[in-house]
Parts: C-alpha cells; structure tokens; sequence
C-alpha cells in the first residue's frame, strides 16, 4: 500500500523543476549562514569553525523538524511538527539565510536570494497552502 493512499490529505505533486529550484535554493541558504558565522567569527580559523557551526546548526533543523508526508513523502522524521510550525521554519531559515548574507557584506545576493525564494513559493503556493493545513 503506497503512502498517498494513507494519506487523507496527500501532498500535492511538485515538478522535478521545482525541487531542483527549492534543492538549489537550500543550498544558497546554506551558504547564507556560512558567510554570516565567518563574518561573526571575523574571518581565520575562528570563522570558520563558527561558519561550520552554523551551517550544520540550520542543516539539522532542516533536515529533522519535518510535516508528515512532506515529500518526498518519507514518513518517519525524527521530528515531526504541525505545518505551519514547519512553514515558519523555511520563512525562518530564509531569511536569517539572506540577513547573514547581507551582514556578511552582499545585499545583492541576500536580495537575489529572498527574490528566489519568493518566486518558489508563489509558483508552488499549493504546496504552502497544503503545509499550512497540516
């Protein structure tokens, strides 16, 4: 038996397309947090141990805090959350992403990333919409 059948509300289908944009887009918030922790650590070594830190920190709770059947469908997180906590957290995880990016000395591409992110989440606004009901 197959998860969507157990699914009362199963997720909605994204394209390949989109997860390869949302994949992208995860990774430039990745690297949002890696110039904010070497800016904050000032650069050398300091920096970046703080860089690691913080990119590990957000990779964690990216990775465990998840909603049930969020694709690509796996089922047992290790944290499993409401979806609108989770929807708070991507909001989160964005914009600290772009704010470290900023600080870090790059407007443009704290502005490129928000813009991005942005633009997903309105082409996708059936996955929000389907998130925010969970």
């Amino acid at each position: 038996m197959s998860v969507q059948a157990e699914v009362a509300d199963p997720p909605p289908s994204t394209p390949v397309v989109m997860l390869a944009a949302r994949f992208l887009l995860e990774l430039f918030g990745l690297v949002g947090f890696g110039v904010w922790g070497w800016s904050v650590g000032g650069g050398e070594l300091l920096g970046g141990v703080v860089a690691a830190l913080f990119v590990v920190a957000a990779a964690t709770v990216w990775g465990v805090v998840r909603v049930r059947h969020d694709p690509p469908g796996k089922t047992d997180h290790p944290v499993i959350v409401p979806g609108p906590v989770r929807f708070a957290i991507e909001i989160a995880f964005f914009g600290v992403a772009a704010a470290g990016l900023w600080l870090g000395g790059s407007r443009a591409a704290s502005e490129t990333l928000m813009t991005c992110v942005v633009v997903l989440y309105v082409v996708t606004w059936d996955r929000q919409r389907w998130l925010l009901r969970q």
